[in-house]
């Protein structure tokens, strides 16, 4: 029994985490929106809502092979899924100049994965 459990403990809480985000986030998935990067704010809108955060809120910018995460000063955090971005390229070029600009982190982690 105790081998079995770090497995089961596992799968029980990526369940329950899939199934909370599913019910709670469910009109959220599959809308399109839009990010404006500047030196003084992030604009970021979708269908009927805005958002605008002064760049000065950034704490840090993670990479990892699957998403980036804009993490702001408050604990929120942008997440950009790389599949689901048209110009990644460029948008990683913008965010390392962000990063640069504001003298804050832009860290990369390309051997992360799910544990």
């Amino acid at each position: 029994m105790v081998f079995i459990y770090p497995r089961w403990e596992k799968q029980y809480y990526t369940r329950h985490y899939k199934g909370f985000i599913k019910e709670n986030y469910k009109n959220r998935f599959d809308r399109i929106a839009t990010l404006e990067l500047t030196n003084d704010y992030i604009l970021a809108k979708d269908n009927g809502s805005e958002s605008k955060v002064l760049t000065t809120e950034l704490e840090e910018i993670c990479e990892i092979p699957t998403t980036i995460f804009v993490r702001l000063k408050g604990g929120q955090s942008f997440i950009l899924p790389r599949d689901k971005i048209v110009e990644f390229d460029n948008l990683k070029s913008r965010l390392r100049e962000l990063a640069s600009y504001l003298k804050i982190d832009y860290v990369t982690d390309e051997n992360w994965e799910w544990k």
